[in-house]
C-alpha cells in the first residue's frame, strides 16, 4: 500500500467511515500479498498457500477467497458451489475434504495443511466420513 492509499484509509477512519482501521489495512496488505504470490505461482493455489505458510481460512480479508476453491469446475464447464442449500455440516465438511484432496492430487498431508488441520485429524475424518 502506498502512502496515498494509507492516508485515504486514515482519512476514512477519522471521518467515521472506517471504524475498523486495523482490519482495513491488514485486508489491503493481504490482498496485495496474495495477488503477488498467486502471480508468482502462476495461479497454483496450493503452492501459493505453501509459500505464504498460511491456512487461507485464517486470513482476515477477502484475499482468502482467491486461495480457496469454493467451486469445483466440471468437464462441462459448470461450477458446483462448496455450500449448497440444505447441506448438513457433515456434508459440507466431507465436500471440503474431497476438494482439498483433489486440489493436492490425492496427498492427504497437503490437503490437511490446506484445511488447517493435522494429518492425523484428516486421516480420522476421511475414515469417519467414508471418503
Amino acid at each position: 500500500m502506498d502512502n496515498e492509499g494509507f492516508d485515504t484509509l486514515i482519512g476514512r477512519y477519522r471521518q467515521g467511515d472506517s471504524p475498523n482501521l486495523y482490519d482495513d489495512v491488514i485486508g489491503e496488505v493481504e490482498q496485495r500479498l496474495v495477488e503477488h504470490v498467486l502471480q508468482a505461482t502462476e495461479g497454483d493455489k496450493v503452492e501459493a498457500a505453501r509459500r505464504l505458510g498460511i491456512n487461507p481460512a485464517l486470513l482476515r480479508s477477502r484475499a482468502a477467497l482467491k486461495l480457496l476453491d469454493l467451486e469445483t469446475l466440471h468437464d462441462n464447464g459448470h461450477a458446483t458451489p462448496l455450500i449448497r442449500p440444505n447441506m448438513t455440516l457433515a456434508e459440507i465438511e466431507s465436500e471440503a475434504i474431497r476438494r482439498a484432496i483433489d486440489q493436492t492430487n490425492g496427498c492427504r498431508k497437503q490437503a490437511a495443511k490446506l484445511l488447517g488441520v493435522s494429518t492425523r485429524t484428516m486421516q480420522r475424518r476421511v475414515k469417519e466420513l467414508g471418503i
